[in-house]
């Protein structure tokens, strides 16, 4: 895809229990830091203060680290506007933390080492709270644009940043998290899938889109990813991607099982008849091929380059002696 649009029609650190709730939604906000950062999460908490030897020094005086249930978590607060997000973020992953998590920052929540923990008293807001400023519509175009630049230039963790910003920033309707599900899908993060979908209604949309962009760029995880969830589709387009999935892998017998259950489950579907003709082809059976791609062939205008490649695909079966 040369576009990233709305992909249908109709990260991995992970905040644990209740933590994750009242951070995005109820924790007060600090305008003069108004992100965290998350960047490890430890079992100890020598793991965990390990972080700040891994960055660059700039950074040592704004690592906190807080007890989140059974682990310790690293998480940096000195982020003092939006815009310097992507360039923090990317210095981090540099540095060898690939999934850091951009979150509200709590300035009532107190760090276990001590001489920051100090640093955060002194800054913490003492006044009336003061709600989080909404981003205007020219910055919401922005972030959007810079996104959609960073996807068509090839870089799939910048895009992914902005994205992640325009949720931070409470952008998080439905295109967006589509699209946002779709990138993850191209980094194979399906930990951070699942942190995006949690509680969200109608969430096989979401993992289709994360399957397509899984797919598109051959990850070998698409399949262990959609399996649980396989049951639960009522649409057939999980297993249609699984199939294409075991295609490419140069499984035909599997991609044909999948191919056949999503025909099975959602006959009428265009893509899906696509798929299962396609798997009928490479199996080896003409006839039902050519029964398959004749259908096609019969579809609206709305289906061309389905139709055309259904044609062509005819042609050579019916050439053949």
């Amino acid at each position: 895809m040369k576009s990233l649009l709305l992909l249908i029609a109709t990260s991995v650190i992970v905040l644990h229990g209740a933590e994750l709730v009242s951070v995005l939604s109820t924790s007060p906000q600090s305008t003069e830091r108004p992100y965290a950062i998350q960047i490890f999460t430890s079992k100890s908490y020598e793991g965990a203060a390990a972080v700040v030897k891994k960055l660059p020094p700039k950074y040592h005086d704004g690592i906190m680290i807080y007890k989140v249930g059974a682990y310790y978590a690293t998480r940096y607060i000195d982020t003092p506007n939006q815009a310097e997000l992507p360039a923090i973020l990317a210095d981090f992953k540099r540095s060898g933390f690939t999934s850091p998590v951009v979150f509200p920052y709590n300035p009532n929540r107190i760090p276990l080492n001590q001489k920051i923990a100090e640093k955060a008293k002194k800054i913490a807001p003492t006044g009336s709270l003061i709600k989080t400023q909404k981003l205007s519509e020219h910055e919401k175009t922005r972030l959007i644009l810079d996104a959609q630049k960073a996807f068509q230039n090839g870089d799939i963790t910048q895009s992914i940043i902005y994205y992640e910003m325009m949720i931070s920033s409470g952008m998080d309707d439905r295109p967006i998290l589509l699209n946002l599900a779709y990138l993850y899908g191209k980094e194979g993060a399906f930990h951070h899938l699942e942190r995006l979908i949690d509680n969200k209604r109608s969430i096989i949309d979401y993992l289709y889109a994360y399957g397509v962009g899984a797919l598109e760029s051959r990850r070998s995880n698409l399949y262990s990813d959609l399996s649980p969830y396989l049951a639960l589709d009522k649409s057939g387009r999980l297993a249609m991607l699984c199939g294409y999935h075991f295609e490419y892998a140069g499984d035909i017998a599997r991609a044909y099982i999948f191919n056949r259950m999503a025909h099975d489950i959602n006959p009428s579907d265009p893509h899906i008849l696509y798929a299962y003709a396609r798997s009928v082809d490479m199996k080896g059976d003409t006839k039902q091929a050519i029964f398959y791609y004749t259908q096609i062939t019969q579809l609206g205008s709305s289906h061309e380059t389905l139709r055309q490649n259904a044609q062509s695909r005819l042609n050579i079966l019916r050439s053949q002696p």
